[in-house]
């Protein structure tokens, strides 16, 4: 092949070159366009996905709240009430309180806080009321020594075999100065099966509650002639009670709002937390 032809070779294989690297640039471009807009157009034309909504569940009446709150828990409610919190219930069960949706589907027992309202926890304070309704239900059962001038009123579990029980109502008479009213509630702190429950139903039984309750007390046995008909079952009614509201010893003092005031405490103290001040020594 001559020089001349050779050159005319190069320049033909030239031109194919470059007219390849053109015509696959030009298709790259080409292609590329296609393809860009059918995945735009696609993804133009996907849906977005729905979001999942929960079927909605009747709302039922308070007395079928009732119901399926004792079917699911097993546990008999003392009363269902609506209340603040939208889409919820209270029910109370002796103390204590258990929250449940309108629907019946979720119960919920623990704080319920409100963030809004100066972050108040909605389950003490609803607790709170509840402590003090059975304490004032508790009355009629309880042996009470009444303050002739009543300014306040106090709930004291006891026990006749305590010897801080004792000490407490040694001073019982200064209680009763001040005006505040003694409501003794039983608490046998071995359970009801002890021979101090027996000694205090005695006590509860008898013609004369308080010198049969004063004998109890100071000589562990009753020295007093004379019945009454009373519930057998009070002293295990008391027990109850105190055991749902926590009582773990005794003396136990609970005020009429329901707080709390552990051991035999001198009059000066329980004067402190209801918040009135001594007639005693405002008189000296």
């Amino acid at each position: 092949m001559s020089e001349a032809q050779e050159k005319h070779e190069v320049e033909k294989q030239r031109g194919w070159i470059a007219g390849s690297i053109a015509g696959a640039c030009l298709f790259g471009l080409v292609l590329g366009a296609f393809v860009g807009a059918g995945f735009g157009a696609k993804k133009a034309a996907e849906p977005k996905p729905s979001v999942p909504v929960a079927p909605q569940h009747p709302t039922l009446s308070l007395e079928e709240l009732s119901a399926s709150f004792y079917g699911k828990t097993e546990l008999k409610p003392d009363d269902v009430r609506s209340s603040d919190v939208d889409g919820w219930v209270e029910v109370s069960v002796g103390p204590a309180l258990y929250w449940m949706s309108e629907q019946g589907r979720y119960i919920m027992r623990g704080a319920l806080i409100d963030t809004i309202d100066g972050n108040v926890n909605l389950t003490y304070e609803r607790e709170k009321g509840l402590r003090a309704e059975v304490l004032a239900k508790a009355r009629s059962t309880a042996l009470t020594y009444k303050a002739g001038n009543e300014r306040a009123e106090i709930y004291v579990f006891t026990d006749t075999t305590c010897g801080y029980c004792r000490r407490f109502h040694e001073n019982i008479q200064t209680y009763l100065d001040e005006g505040i009213t003694v409501h003794y509630l039983a608490f046998p702190r071995g359970g009801v099966s002890q021979e101090s429950a027996m000694t205090m139903l005695t006590a509860w039984c008898a013609q004369d509650q308080q010198a049969a309750f004063d004998s109890a007390v100071m000589t562990n046995s009753v020295n007093v002639p004379g019945r009454q008909t009373c519930d057998p079952a009070i002293i295990g009614q008391h027990y109850t009670l105190g055991e749902k509201l926590g009582v773990r010893g005794t003396p136990a003092i609970y005020l009429a709002n329901s707080d709390s005031i552990p051991g035999a405490q001198p009059v000066t103290t329980v004067l402190r937390h209801i918040g009135i001040p001594s007639v005693n020594l405002a008189q000296r």
